[in-house]
């Protein structure tokens, strides 16, 4: 019997990209729970459900980030299969071209945009809050449009662990702040967004260093940096998946945030803060196995060994599976101590402890089809990738958000997200796995067919 898992240099390949990307992914998911945690202790709910509402602007940079550092990444990782450097290169310097403008332009702009976390559930209670917290995120977004656009390359150009101890740095940096910002010097939500900043600041920081000191392997020149349409539009279309992650999530925790406020109030949405710190921290780890196999099915698909590259696919999915499981039973058998660490009170606890239940339901669905998604972006097929990320953020969640609660009131929001998944993750599998019908094999089966109706007569 064929072995469908074997144990090979492929799998090594595999844990040696997936382990360290999985851990960068887990610490921006303990990033997120620390700002949530020292919140919850230093400005109570309404700090939280403030955070909360003004965290979809988070999402958004971290979105823009890595579509443009996914979107190169996987094309130079392609290239250097094929053995094109300089065309590496060039992708990397209109990388450098356009992510550091786009930064500073969203910050120029944020003391407008930070205005619409009015139309995101912010009350009058959180609205100055929320405000500020998403204009001093928004200040500082170039930090963090670079860190993940370089952390991204850096993982497809075999510096994947200095990846991982850069972001390890961010969050050692990222407690202290908190600490200092959030509970000694008493600044609250405010505080807790300038310790974000600063520590973002300290990752980019790092990352450019890796580059400058010459430790990642691109053929680089300044005439790289030389901006060329097509090689923007191939940076933008092949990291539209990657963006459409992020928007998914941004849209997941605003739309959240609407419905748990009709349904439940402020302390629904605080809630769902909480819930969604968890949900942040199965998705990120979940990225982390997905951008894991990134590198070696885009380089495979540039050499061509596509037994290599199916293989590290079924690595990926047997990782998320695995992962989902216990990532649910985890959630299901911690939900007391989750609630403690947020320092929730009674009735804040009661309410979390069957969210947190029932959201859980989802962690499998989701890490399988942020798998799929991403090997379908690394194989090339960006547009198939995209329709599903995008059908599932602007049409299943949307849908489950808005008929679920009729039926099952506050449940039914926290229900939204497993049953979203799950329809999408059905379909990204009938997609993905559907048999291709060639004219070969039509010819061959029909062929087949008129001889059993011979031998019928």
């Amino acid at each position: 019997m064929r072995k469908i898992f074997t144990l090979n240099k492929d799998f090594k390949g595999f844990l040696s990209y997936t382990v360290p990307a999985a851990i960068s992914m887990l610490l921006s998911g303990v990033y997120i729970l620390v700002d949530g945690l020292f919140v919850g202790w230093g400005a109570g709910t309404e700090g939280l459900a403030a955070v909360n509402v003004a965290y979809p602007f988070a999402c958004l940079y971290l979105g823009i980030g890595e579509m443009l550092g996914n979107g190169s990444a996987i094309t130079i990782a392609y290239c250097r299969g094929r053995g094109k450097l300089r065309t590496a290169g060039l992708f990397f310097g209109n990388l450098i071209f356009i992510m550091i403008p786009l930064g500073i332009i969203l910050g120029a702009v944020s003391p407008l945009t930070s205005r619409l976390v009015g139309l995101m559930g912010a009350d009058e209670t959180i609205f100055d809050s929320a405000r500020n917290y998403a204009l001093i995120i928004s200040l500082g977004c170039v930090f963090q449009i670079v860190t993940c656009s370089l952390l991204a390359v850096m993982r497809h150009t075999k510096a994947q662990y200095s990846a991982m101890l850069v972001m390890l740095a961010g969050l050692i940096a990222n407690i202290i702040l908190d600490y200092w910002m959030v509970i000694a010097m008493k600044w609250g939500v405010e505080g807790s967004a300038w310790a974000t900043i600063l520590a973002q600041l300290i990752t980019c920081i790092l990352a450019v260093s890796c580059f400058v000191r010459g430790k990642i392997r691109i053929r680089f020149r300044v005439a790289h940096l030389r901006p060329y349409a097509s090689i923007l539009g191939k940076i933008i279309l092949t990291g539209l998946p990657s963006f459409g992650l992020q928007l998914a999530a941004t849209l997941v925790i605003l739309l959240h945030n609407i419905f748990a406020g009709i349904y439940g109030g402020l302390t629904a949405i605080a809630t769902y803060a909480i819930i969604a710190s968890v949900v942040e921290v199965v998705m990120l780890m979940d990225g982390g196995f997905s951008t894991g196999i990134q590198p070696l099915v885009s380089f495979f698909n540039g050499t061509g060994e596509h037994t290599r590259r199916k293989r590290i696919f079924r690595y990926g999915l047997l990782a998320a599976l695995i992962f989902g499981v216990v990532a649910m039973i985890a959630t299901i058998w911690g939900k007391a101590l989750i609630v403690r660490a947020f320092n929730a009170t009674p009735e804040l606890a009661s309410i979390t402890f069957r969210g947190l239940v029932l959201s859980s339901f989802g962690f499998v669905f989701l890490g399988l089809f942020q798998v799929i998604c991403a090997y379908l972006q690394a194989k090339g097929r960006h547009t198939l990738s995209s329709i599903l990320i995008y059908t599932d953020c602007l049409v299943a969640m949307p849908l489950a958000l808005v008929i679920l609660p009729l039926f099952f009131k506050l449940d039914g929001v926290w229900l939204a997200m497993p049953v979203s998944k799950l329809v999408m993750m059905t379909a990204a599998i009938m997609v993905t796995f559907r048999r291709k019908d060639t004219s070969a094999e039509r010819i061959r089966r029909n062929l087949l067919m008129t001889k059993k109706i011979v031998k019928t007569l």
